[in-house]
């Protein structure tokens, strides 16, 4: 470091120097002065800040803590606290802490791959009619399209923490197994949110009156695409519905969906779902 002088066998430092040797202003230095980071003596009739060489090492601890995620007062706590196994623990913590945050990126960096590939297929207008096995899912139910919006108070904590982990989560719609027909015009379609069975697990999320676990299996794979102001139109069904009957696939149970994103139009915003359906072949099908 430039600039360093000696005094009595000890490194003495101004302000000028320790803060541009952190890239720190004089105000983030005077800011960890009053946090009781760096303890500066005053020198002179001007009261000038004199740091020590204790003072440069831990204003390098509350760099380096910082940049492992570390809060100000945590970094306190752990230059005051002269034990390995308090400075030991507090590192264990925050390492399992990161390990979590490392894994939830991951899986939000998955989410928005699979997200990017298949806006990239409806963008074309490239079909997707595929049957595929599934893991199983958790819905958690929120209203009926065509019904009132009504939660107590536990029930709005509930979804506030499912939608605090959105892209994991994600926006969903339900159809009931008896309105997916091709002379229903009008569906009773449930909103709510869903989430995939180890994410629910990892998430820590609990149990229910209002989710609803959906066991894996066989399912038609697809994108249903309608407007986003009427999530009760049949229509939304038609081309998977269609699919269905003309490749002798007979639909098991509720159809459920995630959502993907809105889109404007002239004619008005149109909402893309990734879209799922329980199926089986029918009897008599050799395919």
């Amino acid at each position: 470091m430039a600039s360093i002088r000696r005094k009595q066998e000890e490194y003495i430092y101004s302000s000028s120097e320790l803060s541009a040797f952190y890239g720190l202003t004089i105000k983030g230095m005077e800011f960890y002065e009053k946090k009781g980071l760096v303890h500066p003596e005053r020198v002179g009739s001007g009261k000038m800040r004199r740091y020590s060489l204790e003072d440069s090492y831990r204003l390098y601890c509350t760099r380096m803590f910082k940049n492992c995620g570390f809060s100000i007062q945590d970094t306190v706590a752990l230059l005051e606290d002269n034990s390995f196994d308090h400075a030991r623990d507090a590192l264990a913590q925050r390492m399992a802490d990161m390990d979590r945050e490392i894994r939830t990126q991951q899986r939000i960096l998955e989410i928005l791959r699979r997200t990017d590939a298949l806006m990239s297929l409806a963008e074309r207008g490239a079909p997707i009619y595929e049957v595929v096995d599934c893991p199983g899912f958790y819905r958690l139910f929120l209203r009926r399209f065509d019904g009132p919006h009504e939660s107590s108070a536990e029930e709005t904590r509930e979804y506030r923490c499912w939608n605090d982990h959105l892209p994991i989560t994600a926006a969903s719609l339900r159809f009931p197994l008896a309105d997916c027909r091709l002379d229903v015009r009008r569906v009773d379609t449930q909103v709510g949110l869903i989430v995939d069975r180890q994410d629910f697990e990892q998430l820590g999320f609990r149990e229910s009156g209002r989710t609803q676990f959906i066991p894996g299996g066989r399912f038609l794979h697809t994108l249903l695409q309608g407007s986003s102001q009427r999530l009760a139109e049949a229509d939304w069904l038609y081309p998977a519905l269609r699919y269905m009957r003309a490749n002798r696939l007979r639909q098991t149970g509720d159809a459920f969906s995630r959502m993907l994103f809105v889109v404007r139009a002239p004619e008005g915003d149109r909402r893309i779902d990734e879209a799922w359906f329980p199926c089986e072949r029918e009897e008599g099908d050799g395919a």
